[in-house]
C-alpha cells in the first residue's frame, strides 16, 4: 500500500472524527456571548444618571480605558457645572480623562476601581467565549482540549465572569447612588440611578454563555471504550479494499496465486 494512499485514509478519518466532536450549536452561543460582550465594553450607556451633580446622563466603560486622575476643584473653578448651579458642596470632585472631558461629580475613587476592575473583567470573558467558540468550531481530539470542550470549562468560566460583572455593576450603581445624593444641586430632589443598554446586553451574554453550556453538557459523548471500538471498526474498513492489491504487489514478478503447483497426491 502506497504510503500517501495510507495517510489519506488517516487523514480522512480523523477528519470524520473532528466533525463528530464539533458542536455548532455550542459555537453559535458563544459567538453571541463575543460580540454582545464585545458591544457592551464599547457601549457608552452602563448606568443612567439623573436629578443628581453628574453633568452626564450616562456613564460607560470605555469612557475608563485610558489613564485619568481625580482632582478635587474648589467652587468657583474653572468647572462650568459649580461656578453657574452652586452647589452646596464646597468641592468637586472631576474625573479628568484622556479624552479632554471632564466628569464631575460622577464618579468617587472607590467607584473608579470597581469600574476598572469591571472593564479587567468582561475582557476575560470576551477571551473566555473566544476559546470557547474555538474549541466547539475546531473540534479538537487532543486529551486535555477534549476534556475542557466536553465539559464545558470555558462556557462556565464565561457565565461566572458576566455574573462577576454583573454583580460589579450593581455595587457600583449603589455607590453611585450615594454620590448623587451628596452632591445634587437641591435638597429633595430626586435622584435617579439605573442601569442603561450595556448592562443588559452583558446580561444576554451570559445568558447566551448558559445555553451554550446547556448544549456542551447535554449532548451524549461515546465512552473511551466506545471510541476505541469505533476507531478499530473505522481502521478496518479503511484497510479492507486495500488489503488484497498489498498482497498481490508483495509476491514475485512472474508468480501469481493461479500458477502456483498443485499440491502432491495423496498417498496412504
Amino acid at each position: 500500500m502506497p504510503v500517501s494512499v495510507g495517510r489519506r485514509s488517516v487523514g480522512r478519518r480523523r477528519q470524520s472524527w473532528k466533525n463528530y466532536e464539533r458542536n455548532v450549536l455550542a459555537a453559535c452561543c458563544s459567538a453571541i456571548s463575543l460580540c454582545l460582550l464585545s458591544v457592551a465594553l464599547a457601549e457608552p450607556r452602563w448606568l443612567f444618571l439623573h436629578g443628581g451633580g453628574c453633568n452626564q446622563n450616562y456613564i460607560g466603560l470605555s469612557e475608563f480605558f485610558s489613564v485619568g486622575r481625580l482632582v478635587l476643584k474648589e467652587e468657583g473653578s474653572s468647572s462650568s457645572l459649580i461656578a453657574q448651579t452652586g452647589v452646596a458642596e464646597p468641592k468637586a470632585i472631576v474625573y479628568l480623562s484622556g479624552r479632554d472631558t471632564e466628569l464631575v461629580n460622577c464618579v468617587t475613587g472607590d467607584m473608579l476601581i470597581l469600574i476598572r476592575t469591571t472593564i479587567a473583567f468582561c475582557i476575560l470573558a470576551i477571551l473566555s467565549s473566544a476559546c470557547a467558540f474555538l474549541l466547539d468550531s475546531y473540534g479538537s481530539l487532543q486529551k486535555h482540549l477534549k476534556f475542557m470542550r466536553r465539559n464545558a470549562v470555558w462556557h462556565i468560566l464565561t457565565v461566572i465572569l458576566c455574573v462577576a460583572v454583573s454583580g460589579f455593576c450593581f455595587w457600583v450603581s449603589e455607590l453611585s447612588y450615594a454620590q448623587q445624593m451628596s452632591s445634587r444641586l437641591f435638597p429633595g430632589k430626586k435622584v435617579e440611578v439605573d442601569f442603561s443598554a450595556s448592562f443588559y446586553l452583558a446580561a444576554c451574554a451570559g445568558a447566551a454563555a448558559v445555553l451554550g453550556t446547556g448544549f456542551t453538557l447535554l449532548r451524549r459523548y461515546p465512552t473511551d471504550e466506545e471510541e476505541q471500538l469505533q476507531r478499530l471498526l473505522s481502521d478496518y474498513d479503511g484497510l479492507v479494499g486495500e488489503e488484497p492489491m498489498q498482497l498481490e504487489r508483495s509476491l514475485p514478478a512472474g508468480d501469481s496465486l493461479g500458477s502456483l503447483p498443485p499440491p502432491p497426491a495423496y498417498v496412504p
